[in-house]
């Protein structure tokens, strides 16, 4: 687990510091969800930086949240109303996911150079390590949240 001193460092083009990017990172995933399933999470992040615990608690949330949405089937070609900067928006399910994942998938590369370039070992987050870690976690959550 990082300490308070250690969410602060940033890299240039990013985001932000570590703690930014990452409540970013969650939130966002919360939109996401929000949009695709049409139910707010059990708890809204309301602030642009938020303690580690909260952050954890949120993502186990989306985590959970996204195995029920992709298990329960959804048309990937469905067309549905968002609201984009205030105004209602088509669009199309896969597109709404692809953007999760990419977002994601962004921002997380974000963090890892603001560690690695301020000493900090960033973690392993190719598919197969988090599947490895999946796994070895005894009560089958996300051990990589722990750390």
């Amino acid at each position: 687990m990082l300490d308070p001193e250690q969410l602060n460092p940033s890299a240039e083009r990013t985001l932000g510091s570590i703690e930014r990017t990452l409540t970013h990172l969650v939130s966002s995933e919360q939109f996401s969800l929000g949009d695709l399933t049409g139910d707010d999470p059990p708890a809204w992040i309301e602030s642009r930086i938020v303690s580690l615990d909260q952050l954890a608690n949120r993502a186990i949330e989306n985590a959970s949240r996204w195995v029920d949405y992709l298990n329960s089937g959804p048309d990937p070609d469905e067309t549905f109303v968002t609201t984009w900067r205030g105004k209602p928006k088509n669009t199309v399910r896969w597109g709404s996911l692809t953007q999760a994942i990419v977002s994601g998938t962004e921002h997380r590369t974000h963090v890892c150079p603001a560690m690695g370039a301020n000493g900090i070992e960033p973690p392993d987050l190719p598919v197969g390590a988090y599947e490895d870690d999946v796994a070895a976690s005894e009560d089958g959550t996300h051990g990589l949240l722990s750390r």
